[in-house]
């Protein structure tokens, strides 16, 4: 765990994903709730989700390597479109195994895990307006959390 992280933020993601698999996998299975009757636009959706999201948490975790031997607020890169591009990139990522199992549950579970992240993202928010104040509100003010803000 990293300064500024919640105690529990690592492993809720571990166990998130655990049961999210478990459930897709439940549900593609047995429930068989589904999304998409054409497969081919099903797979043509799961793979660009699943590709953005790659190269979203690509490119959030090339900033946050290149910044971390300073300890100064990362505002450029993804970074000034979302302020936690890699949550919304494992968001995403979600988004396309639900496409790609084809599950309409997997959907209706992005509203929880949605819900975890935000909390994770809400108290590290907090951590960061006392690490840099001024700068950090400023960086809430013109950069949305989860969506870009319309200008």
């Amino acid at each position: 765990m990293q300064e500024g992280e919640h105690p529990y933020g690592d492993k809720g993601q571990i166990v998130i994903f655990i049961l999210y698999i478990f459930i897709l996998l439940a549900d593609r299975f047995f429930i068989k709730t589904s999304l998409i009757h054409l497969s081919w636009l099903r797979w043509l959706i799961a793979l660009s989700l699943f590709l953005f999201s790659f190269l979203l948490m690509k490119e959030g975790h090339k900033a946050v390597i290149a910044k971390n031997q300073q300890s100064n607020l990362i505002t450029d890169g993804v970074f000034k479109v979302v302020r936690h591009p890699l949550y919304l990139s494992i968001l995403i990522f979600y988004l396309s195994l639900s496409f790609f199992f084809n599950s309409f549950l997997g959907l209706v579970l992005l509203v929880p895990v949605f819900l975890f992240y935000n909390f994770i993202a809400s108290y590290e928010e907090k951590f960061l307006i006392k690490k840099f104040s001024d700068s950090y509100i400023a960086y809430q003010k013109r950069t949305g959390r989860w969506l870009p803000k319309l200008k």
